[in-house]
């Protein structure tokens, strides 16, 4: 009774009922998202179903088509082929027995020693077999016989695992209900930690590496772009080496597309290199050249085109068919772009972070590089020169030093935030060229 007083004397008792309600309404918040969540899945499932019918039907009806055509070309060929042989036979045909006929009246007219019957089927006979020679002649020269067979082309008999389609489970962070905030730490405020650390360089490199870009993918593997090796490289977020590209060029900066499809900017020859990742490997799907020839070092994707910073301290806009829009003019290269899903905006690292206008504080960092931002909509800035890599708000009024060189980051190059993990590069010290670390915001 004493406790119970002292607790509610001291109001504990209020402050538990309402942490009490609080945390009902967090949970009520919590299973009505997810019932909304299973019943949104519901209304997919049975429209991919009735997409998968409509697909099945939609190829029953080529199907049909195709199978018509070719029926009708079958008959029409045959029947062609059968009327110029019939034609043929006819006309040996009639040859034939007008010759049966000369020998048959030759022979009677021999017997019957009717002179005169006898020279007119002679002279009639010397053009039959001149007739039947010119014929024989004639067919030799095209004499063939004829066989009507169905082709198959294996390739196209064996209907592939994707022509009906495929499954894909496209997973897109989202926030929880708004009265949950609460329970969540921001990612400003959270602190760092190393998770992962691992080299880089493979046994068919001819020297050190040099990652200008990277992308962290949603199914935890790494994209790399070396620069000195002229690879696009794939790997586990725990270090797993599974697949290299050669591209055509020296790679700078890459950005994601899909989620099984990159980009990355090259110098020598300037332009895009458009890549697959499926099933763990590396394809080269398409390359668009700068119609100018200038060489890309940044880029980044967004409403389907290509935003590049160029060798001339100029930012295009590129199509895929290699279209170009002069879009904005610095007076530095443009090393890496990123796109800010929260605002729409797309960042340029110069010597500082451009939106509009310049929200990078002045002394903060020296000769960025390498940029990214969080789905809060914060801002991850390597600083090359000093040996730096912050975070700050998207307005630039909250800065702070993530890590620094005290933790082993030496010129940071480039960066990429998935959830709450990101993957740093640094360049400029060799035991340092060939590692990347991956780090949690915690």
């Amino acid at each position: 009774m004493e406790y119970l007083q002292k607790i509610k004397a001291g109001s504990q008792l209020d402050e538990m009922e309402m942490a009490l309600k609080k945390g009902a309404q967090a949970m009520t918040s919590l299973v009505k998202d997810f019932d909304e969540q299973i019943q949104t899945m519901v209304q997919n499932q049975e429209i991919a179903l009735q997409s998968i019918k409509d697909l099945r039907q939609s190829v029953e009806e080529q199907l049909n088509k195709l199978q018509k055509d070719v029926t009708d070309k079958l008959i029409t060929l045959f029947k062609e082929e059968k009327g110029n042989m019939e034609a043929s036979s006819r006309q040996c045909e009639r040859l034939m027995n007008s010759i049966l006929n000369t020998l048959k009246s030759s022979v009677t007219a021999a017997e019957e020693n009717n002179t005169i019957e006898a020279i007119v089927l002679y002279q009639r006979g010397q053009v039959e077999v001149e007739s039947c020679k010119a014929l024989v002649t004639e067919m030799s020269t095209s004499f063939m016989s004829v066989t009507i067979n169905h082709h198959i082309d294996p390739r196209l008999v064996t209907l592939s695992d994707e022509a009906m389609g495929k499954i894909v489970i496209e997973r897109q962070r989202r926030r929880f209900p708004g009265d949950l905030d609460y329970l969540t730490v921001p990612l400003s405020e959270r602190r760092v930690k190393e998770i992962g650390k691992f080299n880089v360089k493979t046994l068919s490199d001819k020297t050190n590496c040099l990652i200008r870009g990277v992308v962290y993918l949603p199914y935890k593997q790494i994209i790399l772009s070396d620069f000195n090796n002229q690879k696009l490289k794939l790997f586990t977020d725990k270090g797993q080496y599974l697949d290299e590209l050669t591209i055509r060029g020296d790679p700078c900066d890459l950005c994601l597309v899909n989620n099984n499809t990159v980009a990355v900017a090259v110098t020598s020859p300037g332009g895009v290199r458009v890549v697959k990742v499926e099933d763990s490997k590396l394809s080269l799907s398409s390359e668009i050249n700068m119609p100018n020839g200038k060489d890309c070092f940044g880029i980044t994707h967004t409403d389907g085109r290509f935003i590049v910073g160029t060798d001339g301290e100029d930012v295009y806009s590129v199509t895929q068919d290699g279209a170009t829009e002069l879009l904005y003019k610095y007076n530095y290269i443009c090393h890496c772009l990123t796109h800010d899903p929260v605002k729409g905006d797309t960042l340029v690292s110069v010597s500082n972070i451009k939106r509009h206008t310049d929200v990078m504080k002045v002394g903060v960092v020296r000769d960025v590089t390498g940029i990214d931002v969080d789905r809060e909509g914060n801002i991850y800035v390597c600083g090359y020169s000093s040996r730096t890599f912050v975070q700050m708000s998207g307005d630039g009024t909250r800065v702070r030093e993530l890590l620094t060189s005290s933790e082993g980051i030496y010129s940071p190059r480039a960066i990429c935030i998935r959830g709450d993990t990101f993957v740093v590069t640094s360049v400029c010290f060799k035991d340092q060229d060939n590692y990347v670390r991956v780090f949690q915001l915690y």
